[in-house]
């Protein structure tokens, strides 16, 4: 009976799989809005002012980085809960996925994390809103908590690398 439960609950890792392909779709659907969003800003390129082009730079650079963690936890995921890459899939792997083990997943993640919400922080600043900056100094707290919570998993990772 045991070996059966055992069994059952090494086959429940194939679960995530159609979760990893909806990141997957989710990403071909944020390219779309990506490409969307860099033709909405070039076709009236003579009447973009400085603020806007600021702006739009900001949230190109957010939609990198949200990709690249899209991509980062659907490789990372896949390679550790349902099985790893083989023959030349291995080989295309970027060394630095390849080694990724779940710490360092993490801390990429909260790294990365840091840099989206930095990014919508300075967006709010960017705006031309004078009432916006009540959601700007709530945006700041919350980064400054971000920024202590990831500093303590920080400390937390070390202090288990170095006890190991």
């Amino acid at each position: 009976m045991e070996e059966k439960i055992e069994k059952l609950l090494l086959l429940s890792r194939w679960l995530l799989l159609p979760m990893l392909l909806g990141m997957v779709m989710i990403l071909v659907v944020f390219e779309m809005s990506f490409l969307k969003s860099i033709y909405d800003a070039i076709v009236p390129i003579a009447e973009l002012e400085k603020n806007a082009l600021i702006l739009l730079t900001l949230d190109s650079i957010d939609m990198v980085l949200i990709a690249g963690l899209i991509i980062m936890v659907v490789i990372t995921s896949y390679k550790q809960f349902i099985r790893p890459f083989g023959g030349s899939a291995n080989k295309e792997l970027p060394d630095w996925i390849a080694g990724l083990g779940g710490g360092e997943l993490k801390l990429k993640i909260i790294g990365t994390l840091l840099l989206i919400s930095s990014i919508h922080l300075l967006h709010l600043f960017f705006e031309d809103k004078s009432d916006n900056m009540s959601e700007f100094y709530k945006g700041a707290i919350v980064q400054v908590l971000f920024i202590l919570t990831a500093g303590a998993l920080s400390l937390l990772d070390r202090n288990k690398e170095n006890n190991d």
